[in-house]
């Protein structure tokens, strides 16, 4: 992590257990493992749950695409996803048992509305700014590196409901 942050972190040592400044502390001076047993092992998925039902599934689901955009139009996102795009990307990572469905779908997504802008998929999975490949701002780690690790999966489905495109919801 990088030292400016733990810096920024310090401030919070002494919150108290459960407030997000103590999460924002653990995890500057936890080792990773132990912060995602900590705060990912029985995550609240609210958001990534609300995501994937508003934004995610919808695209693959054989529901009326119509509706979906009719959606889209009504809540306004920064976004607007290509089925066949999705489609697409879908089907070309379905045999990639590095990642389970929820989020094959939830990348096929992100495929779909250029979010990787001009990096490869592959290349979007090793980068430390995958949050924002727009520009470059070296997170600290990779979400391949993220995968190795227990509880990682929870971890990456809060990070990815927070993604700066769904900012508004």
């Amino acid at each position: 992590m990088k030292e400016e942050l733990k810096n920024q972190a310090l401030k919070f040592k002494n919150s108290p257990e459960g407030s997000l400044s103590k999460k924002t502390y653990d995890r500057a001076y936890l080792p990773f493992q132990t912060y995602l047993d900590k705060y990912y092992k029985e995550e609240n998925l609210n958001s990534w749950n609300y995501i994937n039902e508003k934004f995610i599934l919808p695209i693959f689901d054989n529901s009326d695409f119509n509706v979906y955009l009719a959606f889209l139009k009504k809540t306004r996102p920064n976004f607007l996803p290509n089925q066949d795009k999705a489609l697409f990307f879908a089907a070309s990572i379905k045999h990639d048992d590095r990642f389970k469905e929820d989020f094959k779908l939830f990348f096929a997504f992100l495929y779909s509305i250029d979010f990787y802008q001009d990096l490869s998929f592959e290349e979007w999975l090793n980068v430390k700014y995958w949050k924002h490949p727009w520009f470059v701002d070296n997170d600290d780690i990779t979400i391949l590196e993220i995968l190795k690790y227990q509880n990682a999966e929870n971890y990456l489905r809060v990070l990815f409901a927070n993604l700066s495109i769904f900012e508004s919801f």
